[in-house]
């Protein structure tokens, strides 16, 4: 009973050692939900990551009920919305999903300007895509694609669709029809997953049931897209200082609305106004923004427009810069399935505007942002008949210039109130769409989908069993 303990009340080192004891408890019960073996870089499902750095989080797969095998068929090739969607639905699933495996388009150099942990996930879901097998009989196997139904039969033997237990097709459109091609192959899936609830509407009118159709939301990185990370270049958007900034991304197609972007912009403000528009477009072979431009000047006759600048290609660290720079971003869509820019300018804490109807309106609100009123219906795809050869009756929103010019110098004349707006919209998106938001609903719901796969099992299993006693 010697040394410095012998003082010491043996009810303090009883309560001590009873602590000791719950703090191991603790940490082991933390431990043992995850199945993360630091000192290993093979997974326990038998995928092999990195060692290093941050990787060890990604093997780290928590615990749950989601005991399937997904095959996810996706398109990572560029920076279109398709991908980015893809990448921001597969990055937090990989942790959520422990046998969830990638194939499909796979363009290195897309791949390469991701985030570091993002290349690596995506790197060993496509490996498990690599040496997928449907083999394990007590295992469910679900299929998703997000390529569009078009594609389903080509899948169907080339995936072997009839050996999964359930098959999911990714979808969405734009106009008040789905294509008729599409009608027929969507049936051959058990699920078909929309953005919104406005595009949910729209199948269900082309024939798929209610309960076959399930809204899952898009998301984005709403860490990527932070307002407090970017830092705020002005001389990305030349000529912008002392400018109030709008900004705009899109496709340079009649879809977009440009025309009635540009004649909203150059019918409110004159070049005496401090305000510029940067457009940043994308197109097809054979458009030409500038020149499209220069048209509709002449067609206005406007001798002296405000400031209009055309962007050229950026980086991805440069695209994010384009939203941190700005003041406001304006997109006169006609119509979206989902919307992307959009989410991705009121993620930015931008004041957003655009029109309220197609998948924007199911992030987009009064609230949030600036909703421009339509003028009701018009035929789509009127400029495009060589290319799309969709049937007769699709319609999207009918816009009115007059309409946009006056929601854009509200803005441009209330820019505290537009600020809060922009606020507001960056607490909307993190809260609701945010990549693990989003993964939640996904996980959840495949959860339901698996109990009933296994519900369905367990009567043969059953039955087999009393026939082989």
């Amino acid at each position: 009973r010697c040394g410095p303990m012998a003082s010491v009340p043996a009810q303090y080192m009883l309560r001590a050692v009873l602590l000791l004891a719950v703090v191991c408890l603790i940490l082991y019960a933390a431990a043992s939900s995850y199945t993360c073996v630091a000192e290993s870089n093979v997974c326990p499902d038998g995928s092999i990551v990195p060692r290093s750095g941050p990787h060890c989080e990604f093997i780290c797969a928590a615990d749950n009920t989601i005991r399937a095998a997904v095959l996810w068929n996706a398109p990572l090739h560029s920076w279109t919305g398709i991908a980015s969607e893809a990448v921001d639905f597969l990055v937090p699933l990989a942790r959520r999903l422990p046998h969830l495996a990638l194939v499909g388009g796979y363009v290195d150099a897309y791949i390469a300007e991701l985030p570091v942990l993002d290349q690596t996930r995506l790197a060993t879901l496509r490996e498990r895509g690599e040496k997928f097998s449907k083999q394990n009989a007590d295992m469910v196997h679900i299929y998703l694609t997000q390529y569009d139904p078009g594609s389903y039969a080509g899948d169907a033997t080339r995936h072997g669709l009839q050996d999964f237990d359930y098959r999911i097709g990714r979808a969405m459109f734009e106009t008040t029809l789905v294509p008729a091609a599409w009608k027929g192959p969507m049936k051959t899936m058990d699920e078909i997953w929309v953005p919104s609830t406005w595009g949910a509407d729209r199948f269900v009118a082309a024939g798929l049931s209610r309960e076959n159709v399930f809204v899952v939301p898009e998301a984005i990185d709403t860490a990527q897209f932070d307002p407090d990370l970017v830092p705020r270049n002005r001389s990305i958007l030349p000529g912008s200082e002392g400018r109030f900034a709008f900004l705009s991304v899109f496709k340079w197609e009649e879809r977009k609305g440009w025309d009635v972007l540009l004649t909203a912009y150059l019918t409110t403000f004159t070049a005496s106004d401090n305000v510029a528009l940067y457009i940043r477009a994308s197109g097809h072979a054979g458009s030409d923004p500038k020149y499209d431009y220069d048209m509709l000047l002449l067609r206005l006759k406007i001798a002296h427009p405000p400031k209009v600048v055309f962007l050229p290609k950026v980086s991805m660290r440069e695209y994010l810069q384009l939203y941190r720079a700005a003041d406001a971003f304006v997109l006169a869509t006609h119509a979206e399935g989902w919307g992307r820019p959009l989410m991705e300018a009121m993620a930015m804490g931008l004041p957003t505007i655009a029109p309220s109807w197609s998948g924007q309106t199911e992030f987009m609100t009064d609230r949030t942002s600036f909703l421009v009123p339509t003028t009701g219906l018009e035929p789509a795809f009127s400029d495009l008949p060589q290319i799309i050869n969709y049937e007769k009756g699709h319609e999207w929103a009918a816009l009115s210039p007059a309409s946009f010019a006056k929601v854009m110098r509200y803005v441009y004349e209330h820019r505290s109130m537009a600020v809060s707006t922009g606020r507001r919209a960056r607490e909307h998106i993190t809260t609701k769409y945010s990549r693990e938001a989003v993964a939640k609903i996904v996980e959840d719901h495949l959860a339901r989908v698996i109990s009933r796969i296994r519900a369905r099992r367990q009567p043969r299993r059953v039955q087999n069993m009393r026939h082989e006693g």
